[in-house]
């Protein structure tokens, strides 16, 4: 990845970072609509199809999340944080797994639908970068999990002594959209970045390796 796709990258990660603290349902239908264009942008490329198909279902769902969040009535917070938690987690552990065997499962997808474009599958620079950026991700969640946990032991029969030991606990409550925002926001900028890369130049590594 050149200069270029990494200025790219740095001015979406900016611009989607500051949407997001505007409104968090403006990120969401932004990314939505983002994926969307790109799609349409590089429809004639089943690598870039495959990959922001990926992004725009990991979005969509995140999005069912937080219309989840205003249901939860007479739940015990410690139940609904970690069932809301654990989805995220879930959805994210898939979403890496698909972006790590993304080739191959396109490949499988073409040749299931006989589709002329299966010599057409390519690795691109964005699968290794989006992998990562959700790994990092799930790190945050693990952890807002067991804050969450931590936070509420009393709803779990925990004696008060122990319990109010960790209800001052708030460190990943306090600072959520400061370490999940920029993420989300690196997401859009490499999403952008593939209407102008979306193959790895192989033949110019090898040549670099052969030096």
């Amino acid at each position: 990845m050149n200069a270029f796709n990494l200025l790219v990258i740095s001015v979406a990660a900016i611009a989607f970072t500051a949407i997001q603290y505007a409104d968090a349902d403006a990120y969401v239908l932004s990314i939505l609509g983002l994926t969307a264009a790109v799609m349409f942008i590089k429809r004639n490329n089943i690598n870039v199809i495959h990959i922001c198909g990926i992004v725009f279902i990991t979005a969509l769902l995140e999005y069912c999340i937080i219309l989840l969040t205003f249901h939860q009535r007479n739940i015990p917070t410690i139940y609904w944080g970690s069932l809301i938690f654990g989805i995220q987690i879930f959805i994210c552990y898939v979403t890496i797994k698909a972006l790590i065997l993304r080739t191959y499962l396109s490949r499988k997808l073409l040749a299931f639908t006989n589709s002329d474009k299966f010599n057409d599958v390519n690795m691109t620079h964005a699968e290794g970068i989006l992998a990562g950026l959700y790994r990092i991700i799930t790190l945050v969640l693990w952890l807002a999990l067991i804050e969450n946990l931590l936070r509420h032991l009393e709803q779990l029969g925990i004696s008060k002594n122990i319990a109010s030991v960790f209800q001052g606990l708030t460190l990943v409550y306090d600072n959520y959209e400061i370490l999940i925002y920029p993420l989300r926001a690196i997401i859009c900028g490499v999403v952008l970045s593939l209407l102008i890369v979306s193959k790895i130049d192989t033949d110019r590594l090898e040549r670099q390796q052969a030096i």
